[in-house]
């Protein structure tokens, strides 16, 4: 999968996930996923995403937790990604070897 660009990479991964469930997982978290809500998978470490919270402005902390199947999730609320963008809530979850990534 190397070799694929992320829209081929978020397409696979998203046909073999069963979103109804991941959708469940968020909700869990706080992050209530609709039809219309974007889910992202990445490859990204929560160790990655630990590093990219420091460069984010006057977010309201990071906190990891776990959801179903005891898989590690990563959560920042308030987070203020790029310049110009409002604030946001990035949710995580860890499903091995990829992570989900929701932004509210």
């Amino acid at each position: 999968m190397d070799n694929l660009d992320f829209a081929e990479f978020n397409m696979i991964v998203s046909k073999l996930v069963d979103l109804e469930k991941l959708a469940e997982a968020f909700s869990k978290l706080g992050a209530f996923v609709r039809s219309e809500t974007r889910i992202v998978f990445t490859r990204d470490t929560l160790a990655d995403f630990d590093e990219v919270a420091k460069s984010y402005r006057k977010h309201q902390g990071v906190e990891r937790t776990t959801v179903a199947y005891n898989s590690p999730a990563w959560i920042c609320r308030g987070a203020h990604v790029r310049k110009g963008d409002s604030r946001r809530d990035i949710y995580v979850i860890d499903m091995g070897d990829v992570r989900a990534v929701v932004q509210m």
